[in-house]
């Protein structure tokens, strides 16, 4: 009786064990898309891989209200170990005049090493506006005493000596967003963000910022000189998942629908492949075939075909881009970035009228 008891107590304590996990995967992946829509860093890496400072720096410039300052390089040497021709110059010279991080005794800024709990706690306080005379008598703990109680290191298992990986930084930056400034506001609304009823990131409400586009692109030189900052800063989704500026140079040929959110410094592009998927967004390239209105009492259009594919028309600016006071004509070209509902028809979200 024992024996099965113990079986039994085991069998309940694994299955407790898988849910926790799956729940603990769950939450890592909505903080892992919140932080890569607010385009704070390239998500789509080895969350295993360590971060080093000079990544570090740049992570916290797109997290600040400075990010539309940062550039490829900068004038003059910060650090005798930082040239201005830099990957990461122009961002640890912003950390340098902000406070934000500090470089060794010996001038240097040691670009190339991995940056610990010690560094992300102190330059994710200052961000809040803490400063060094918040902690004083015992700088360091008191500094982490404070990460603590604000949260900033929740799901963080370092010391402040140990170095941070990508999934380190990606729970810090969101807890970050949830933190209250020294002034009583969220973080968050430095992204142009909002938290939720429960004190979590809005994470629809960060692909709503300051959106450009759509705009249909066959070429990615064109793409990048029409992005206002450099495509090696951007973030890049293609079909909402995070990809890489490499993955999108070989969609585009192909041609594809992008979007742009220079506070985030993201890309969003939705394939157009002639393919109609059954789930998540899409983008479709064709002629429009016909206006469907639900019965003939109503000037109101219900829906469109394109090459003989139906779209639902839900919205009322889809409504009036295709009803009779719109622009888009039986027989002319347009490209639809739609909304697939599995059995029902796509709805169409927005278009290029061409």
């Amino acid at each position: 009786m024992k024996k099965k008891l113990s079986v039994i107590l085991i069998a309940v304590a694994l299955c407790l064990l898988m849910s926790f996990t799956a729940l603990a995967g769950a939450n890592f992946d909505l903080r892992k898309k919140t932080v890569g829509l607010a385009g704070i860093m390239n998500t789509g890496v080895n969350m295993n891989t360590f971060v080093t400072r000079g990544e570090f720096a740049r992570m916290l410039v797109l997290a600040s209200s400075s990010s539309d300052i940062l550039s490829a390089g900068c004038t003059g040497n910060v650090y005798a170990d930082v040239p201005a021709t830099g990957e990461y110059a122009s961002a640890i010279k912003i950390c340098a005049e902000n406070n934000w991080m500090r470089g060794n005794l010996g001038g240097g800024f040691s670009p190339d090493q991995t940056v610990t709990l010690n560094d992300a706690e102190r330059a994710m306080l200052t961000l809040l506006g803490y400063t060094d005379k918040d902690f004083e008598g015992d700088v360091v703990n008191r500094r982490a005493a404070k990460a603590d109680s604000l949260a900033l290191t929740e799901n963080v298992a370092r010391t402040l000596t140990e170095g941070l990986t990508y999934a380190d930084c990606i729970n810090m930056f969101y807890n970050l967003m949830r933190c209250s400034t020294t002034q009583g506001k969220a973080y968050v609304t430095v992204l142009g963000g909002s938290l939720t009823a429960d004190g979590e990131v809005n994470a629809l409400g960060m692909t709503d910022n300051a959106l450009k586009g759509p705009k249909y692109f066959t070429n990615a030189g064109s793409l990048a000189d029409w992005l206002p900052f450099e495509k090696s800063a951007a973030s890049v989704y293609i079909d909402g998942e995070a990809s890489s500026w490499a993955s999108l140079q070989s969609l585009i040929s192909s041609g594809a629908v992008v979007y742009y959110s220079a506070k985030a410094k993201t890309i969003w592009a939705y394939s157009v492949d002639g393919g109609i998927k059954e789930t998540g967004k899409g983008a479709m390239r064709g002629t429009i075939t016909n206006i469907l209105y639900q019965s003939s009492g109503t000037l109101t259009p219900s829906g469109v075909e394109i090459d003989g594919v139906e779209f639902s028309l839900d919205s009322s600016d889809m409504q009036f881009a295709f009803s009779i006071y719109g622009s888009a004509r039986v027989g002319e070209k347009i490209t639809v970035l739609y909304t697939a509902r599995g059995s029902s028809k796509p709805v169409v979200l927005d278009y290029i009228y061409e």
